[in-house]
């Protein structure tokens, strides 16, 4: 589980976590936060149902959003360069096979 008040306490593990530092993760915060406030003001429709039913919200506050987009962003990223490279090692491996059976 991770401790987001511990990570973003410390700059080396937020910047590990998100590939930011603590000053661009400030910077960003105030815009993110702005942004998310106007659109959560703004609806299309009007609600058909009172506020505040269904699942309550693990990520409370607008910091911790934030961090876990850019969590997710960072380690997605990170999963499809290794997966591209795997694929790219069982390809070679399966070109040289080809190639012995070929040749034999």
């Amino acid at each position: 589980m991770l401790n987001i008040e511990r990570i973003l306490g410390q700059d080396r593990l937020l910047r590990a976590t998100t590939g930011l530092n603590r000053k661009a993760f400030e910077e960003l915060l105030v815009k993110f936060e702005a942004v998310y406030l106007s659109w959560s003001q703004k609806r299309k429709k009007p609600r058909q149902r009172k506020s505040g039913g269904g699942r309550k919200a693990r990520l409370t506050t607008i910091k911790e959003k934030l961090f876990y987009i850019l969590f997710y962003f960072n380690v997605s990223v990170q999963q499809r360069k290794f997966l591209m490279s795997e694929r790219d090692k069982s390809n070679y491996h399966q070109c040289h096979v080809k190639k012995d059976v070929v040749r034999e």
